[in-house]
Order: C-alpha cells, then sequence, then structure tokens
C-alpha cells in the first residue's frame, strides 16, 4: 500500500477518477511533503488526523465529493480554501460552505469577510449571494 512507501514527498493523484473515502494512512508518512488529491470522485469525511504528517506542506482536496466537518487539525488548520472548493458537502474551516452551516441573518445590511494575505480565494460574490441569498440593490 501506499502507507509502506515512508520516503514518499509527493503524492499526487489528481484527476485520476479515484472514487471511495480518503485513507487514513498518511500520518505514517513523516517525509510526505505533498499531497494533491484533486478533482477525483472522493467521498465521505475527511479522516480525523487526515493532513498531520509532520512534513506535510500542501495539501489539495478540491473537487471532490466529500462532505462534514473539516478537521481542525495538522495542516488543515491552514489549509487554503482553494484547496477545499468543489465539495459542496463540507463545512467548518474555511470550506465554501461555512455561510449554510450557520445560516445568515438576513436583516444584516452587509456582509463583511476578511482574507488574510497569504489566502488566495476563487469565490465571487455569486457564489457567496446564493450561500446567503443576498442581492443587489
Amino acid at each position: 500500500s501506499i502507507a509502506s512507501c515512508e520516503k514518499l514527498v509527493n503524492l499526487n493523484l489528481q484527476n485520476n477518477h479515484l472514487t471511495g473515502g480518503i485513507l487514513k494512512s498518511n500520518t505514517n508518512m513523516p517525509t510526505l511533503f505533498v499531497v494533491d488529491l484533486s478533482n477525483n470522485y472522493l467521498t465521505s469525511k475527511i479522516p480525523k488526523n487526515f493532513g498531520s504528517s509532520p512534513a506535510l506542506e500542501m495539501l489539495n482536496l478540491s473537487y471532490n465529493k466529500l462532505e462534514g466537518v473539516v478537521p481542525s487539525n495538522g495542516m488543515l488548520m491552514t489549509i487554503n480554501p482553494s484547496d477545499l472548493i468543489g465539495n459542496a458537502g463540507l463545512c467548518g474551516g474555511h470550506s465554501p460552505c461555512m455561510f449554510s452551516k450557520f445560516g445568515c441573518d438576513k436583516s444584516l445590511k452587509e456582509l463583511t469577510y476578511h482574507i488574510h494575505h497569504y489566502w488566495f480565494c476563487d469565490w465571487h460574490f455569486s457564489d457567496i449571494s446564493s450561500w446567503c441569498n443576498i442581492f443587489w440593490w
């Protein structure tokens, strides 16, 4: 299995039509620096300790069919929001559905979202308005 590759540094499986859940094994891979599982058909929840490999610097889970709460540990605490987009069922952290998780107060006159300078954010106003039923007057 991949988990037995103790010296693996880069695991790039993007665009491979992978299905099923994410394996929990990368926590035992001390040299794993990059994991890219984007643009597949991965389902279910992100395992609790996934992304906690000590060397992990880049993790991309975008454009799958993942769902549930994004774990708040390891690399997932600081993951770039663009590395989670395209997973409509994810909530929490910086994921695109965080507004729908908490609902929106429609009596508010404005919506402010602070983005740190190091984040790349691929959201558009139309995305935010669809999450919160905001209309431009």
